[in-house]
């Protein structure tokens, strides 16, 4: 399948491009604000329940049916647990520790843009890009949960676990995407 569609996108911090943080391999979804409107310059990805070290499969696969012997299968989550991308929990003491995080982080991604060459018109479209998506993180301060990525670097790529659907039985996770590498695979 995955041929077909040409590949997957992979996606490595730009702060440590050598830390794959996620994939496109469960689909990209647009953020949407409270109007239904995509929040410019952040997307984020499905997960699902799965066997630690298996395939993402879908809960169903796990018997559904409320056998014991599979209530009490093992399972973690497709994209932040230790058989994925292995998120360890990043939690900010207060909106304001939070905020000054955010800032720091655009500028870092400025300063690592403009040191890999990128066109001034792409850190420019970034930083206006910051303006909208720092204000909606930070309305949303309440509804994410941050992690770090696989290296446990606090000033990387943060990764926001967000339920966007409470009825959901999973969470999705939200990336800023000006801050990752995109690469075919």
């Amino acid at each position: 399948v995955l041929r077909l569609r040409g590949g997957i996108l992979a996606f490595y911090d730009v702060l440590d491009p050598n830390l794959e943080i996620t994939s496109d391999g469960s689909g990209i979804l647009d953020v949407l604000d409270e109007e239904g409107n995509p929040v410019p310059g952040l997307f984020m990805v499905t997960s699902s329940e799965v066997i630690p070290g298996g395939y993402a499969q879908e809960a169903e696969a796990f018997g559904g049916g409320g056998d014991e012997a599979d209530e009490a299968q093992e399972k973690e989550n497709s994209v932040s647990g230790p058989s994925a991308f292995n998120y360890t929990p990043m939690p900010f003491g207060s909106k304001t520790e939070f905020k000054e995080w955010i800032k720091g982080y655009c500028q870092a991604v400025r300063q690592a843009l403009k040191d890999k060459g990128t066109p001034q018109e792409k850190i420019k479209d970034f930083m206006a890009e910051a303006k909208v998506f720092a204000g909606f993180l930070l309305k949303k301060y309440k509804d994410l949960t941050p992690y770090m990525g696989g290296n446990c670097n606090a000033d990387g790529c943060i990764i926001f676990e967000y339920w966007p659907d409470e009825s959901a039985t999973t969470p999705n996770f939200v990336y800023i995407k000006g801050g990752l590498i995109e690469t075919k695979c």
